[in-house]
């Protein structure tokens, strides 16, 4: 054994050395300040339990000297950034026309809300293009030093560089049976380790593939993985026509509800990239595993003070013998607060539509209880079982409020049919644009629900798989035909547990604004602040069952929408009693008739 151990350290130690050896003889490609390339981003966890491969499609145009790049996501959605002006334009499909807004090009940020955004009216056409190049030329020209280093450290850099020290050469490697550069960065801090691994065409230095894998080396389970494919990659001056604003864009009338609370577009594709900014070896490692970029190397210290604040408080949390659930760190660790509270309380964004709720909408019948409480079983769980559906993950898209409308419907289907039909996300996302629903910027489940009705179905997940993107309303595919109508569940917790029995999955709110509900990772989640009034409430999840607890607590348990990584693969348990939470509050299922 001792000799075995011995060869291996000497195994080790001469690795160690043929990669210094080819460290100190090999000199990493260094990309041009002009290019033009196109990539393809593969999620595979989505693959899961969706049908074909889910991909992002990128076309990237990239001009470090003119300060100007273009990015287009699977052919629609366009985050224009032009130095000259300071502007980062986003433009994206809203239903069946375009909608646009614009910020600064630092202003952003990379977390979930916007920054200072400004909406402005856009010419377009014509003599206005050349316009804005004049006047992006004659602006310029005005740069200072300083200022030009600002707005180019703004721009989103596509392709690392691989000079940086945190890179190390590791020689050939083969790629798609061809022999390629392999440069890896790799990252361990305590149970988290990740690995980017960037393959490049040794003969012409085109970049040929980047691969993220992050795993929990304490658990050997749920791997993160995003694999970028780079193509059509072309060194060399951009043709200023790359960088109009597309023609028909409609961007003289912008989306105003949109851009105050919406997010930047930029920030969703960038977290797939590895960041410009690092140095806190924790939290580099956290920063990787969940996708987060910085603008600058100002944000970068804010968010690891964040990092480390939230840190802390899980660390005092899981200390205190007393506790009835475990929290963890997970993509919330570096939010502010004024930023979680912007994603589960949409009604504190600015500029966002007051909250409709269910007992205060039209059509919304009252449900009627069919089954003896002396039948209603002791404890129920639907999970697993082809009326809930999978836990799902709405990936780079602020898409929440489409799952969760979603859900309902899928099992009143299964109560209906006998058999599981997984819907259509995405056709909400596309085709209900309205005053409270903006596609990946958010929306509520009340107008959402008004509009599956009205249209007399949804269309099935495999017939309009989810893209993750806000694209056009496709109006030629297939539904599942139905009418009916919102049943809202009242009486409190006996009331609520026959529902679930007789109904299947409901939807339900809570109250999701405490850093324990965030950072939740097992056990019965017990807040005595929690608020329980309906119109308190912050947060869509899906009721799922009820139980009691071997130590004889009684709970909800709840899907979220925050992927498996979340809590107990992506469930939670909630005291039935004293302080549910609000789960009781304004439980909803979908009482339905197949057409057809």
């Amino acid at each position: 054994m001792r000799a075995f151990l011995c060869l291996a350290v000497l195994a080790t130690l001469c690795l160690a050395c043929a990669a210094k050896k080819h460290d100190k003889h090999h000199s990493p490609p260094v990309w041009p300040a002009q290019y033009k390339v196109s990539f393809n981003l593969t999620v595979p966890y989505i693959d899961t339990y969706q049908k074909g491969r889910f991909t992002y499609v990128y076309d990237v145009w990239q001009d470090v000297k003119e300060i100007r790049q273009k990015v287009v996501r699977n052919g629609v959605e366009t985050v224009l950034s032009i130095g000259s002006e300071d502007k980062r334009y986003n433009i994206y499909p809203h239903r069946d026309r375009w909608g646009c807004w614009s910020s600064s090009l630092d202003g952003g940020g990379a977390g979930p809300t916007l920054q200072g955004a400004e909406v402005d009216s856009m010419p377009l056409k014509g003599a206005a293009q050349s316009t804005l190049r004049a006047l992006g030329q004659e602006q310029g020209a005005k740069l200072v030093h300083g200022e030009r280093e600002r707005l180019i450290k703004a721009l989103t850099f596509v392709l690392p560089d691989l000079a940086e020290s945190r890179w190390a050469y590791r020689g050939k490697a083969r790629l798609a049976g061809a022999e390629a550069d392999l440069y890896v960065w790799a990252m361990h801090e305590e149970s988290m380790a990740m690995e980017y691994r960037m393959y490049v065409d040794p003969a012409t230095s085109a970049p040929l593939q980047l691969h993220q894998l992050g795993t929990n080396l304490l658990t050997g389970g749920h791997k993160d993985e995003y694999v970028l494919d780079y193509y059509d990659y072309a060194p060399g001056a951009v043709a200023d026509a790359d960088f109009d604003l597309p023609t028909d864009s409609h961007c003289d009338t912008p989306d105003f509800a949109v851009a105050p609370n919406g997010g930047d577009l930029a920030a969703r594709w960038a977290a797939h990239l590895p960041s410009q900014h690092w140095g806190e070896p924790a939290y580099d490692a956290f920063a990787h595993r969940h996708g987060r970029r910085h603008a600058h190397a100002e944000e970068y210290a804010a968010r690891a003070a964040e990092f480390s604040a939230n840190r802390a408080f899980v660390a005092r949390w899981n200390a205190d013998p007393n506790r009835t659930h475990d929290v963890a760190l997970n993509r919330f660790a570096d939010w502010s607060r004024a930023e979680y509270e912007a994603v589960v309380l949409p009604r504190a964004a600015a500029g966002a539509a007051p909250r409709t709720l269910f007992s205060q909408a039209p059509g919304v019948a009252r449900h009627v209880p069919t089954t003896p409480a002396h039948m209603v079983p002791a404890s129920l769980s639907w999970v697993g079982t082809p009326a809930d559906s999978p836990v799902k993950d709405q990936a780079a898209c602020g898409s929440c409020w489409t799952f969760s409308t979603v859900a309902p419907f899928e099992a009143a289907l299964f109560r209906e049919t006998g058999v599981q039909t997984l819907l259509s996300e995405q056709n909400l996302l596309d085709c209900n644009w309205m005053e409270t629903n903006h596609g990946c910027f958010g929306g509520q489940q009340v107008a959402a629900m008004d509009w599956i009705f009205a249209n007399g179905g949804l269309a099935a997940q495999a017939d309009y798989p989810y893209v993750g993107v806000n694209d056009w309303c496709k109006k030629d595919v297939p539904k599942k035909a139905f009418t009916g109508k919102a049943v809202l569940v009242e009486g409190g917790e006996e009331a609520l547990k026959e529902a679930l029995y007789t109904q299947g999955p409901l939807t339900v709110s809570v109250d999701a604004s405490a850093d324990s509900f965030r950072f939740y990772s097992g056990g019965v989640y017990r807040n005595e602040d929690c608020k329980t009034k309906a119109a308190d409430l912050d947060h869509a999840v899906i009721l799922s069952g009820y139980g009691t607890t071997e130590e004889g607590v009684d709970y909800w348990l709840i899907k979220n929408m925050w992927s498996t990584y979340w809590g107990e693969q992506g469930y939670m348990k909630i005291p039935r009693h004293p302080n549910d939470c609000g789960i009781a509050a304004e439980p909803v299922y979908v009482d339905l008739k197949v057409e057809g």
